[in-house]
């Protein structure tokens, strides 16, 4: 058993117990209950309601014609950006690598 409460009436008397089984009950053992109550929990106050707010858009990193800057920032909308290598980046699952010579961009992913 995980939980065994006392139920009490409107004036505060016991007038039953409750508890909770966690494992398989036979049949005997089952049939050995007097009354057996089905029952579960339900929240019912009201969730404060959540504001609600235009998702910006995720601009792509990997899109032609951007400067590195503009790449990189992008690119931080996936995570905290870490240099990965010389000229190498990434964000989670997201990378993007530039040409070490003149910072054009070699792979993006």
């Amino acid at each position: 058993m995980t939980e065994f409460a006392t139920k009490v009436g409107k004036a505060g008397e016991p007038i039953g117990l409750q508890y909770q089984y966690d494992e398989y009950l036979d049949v005997d053992r089952y049939s050995q209950f007097y009354l057996m109550k089905v029952g579960w929990n339900l929240i019912t106050e009201k969730a404060p309601a959540i504001d609600a707010q235009t998702a910006k858009p995720v601009l792509d990193h990997c899109a032609p014609n951007i400067s590195k800057g503009e790449r990189l920032k992008r690119l931080a909308q996936h995570g905290l950006v870490r240099e990965t290598g010389a000229g190498s980046y990434s964000a989670g699952v997201r990378s993007v690598t530039f040409f070490e010579y003149d910072g054009s961009l070699l792979s993006c992913s």
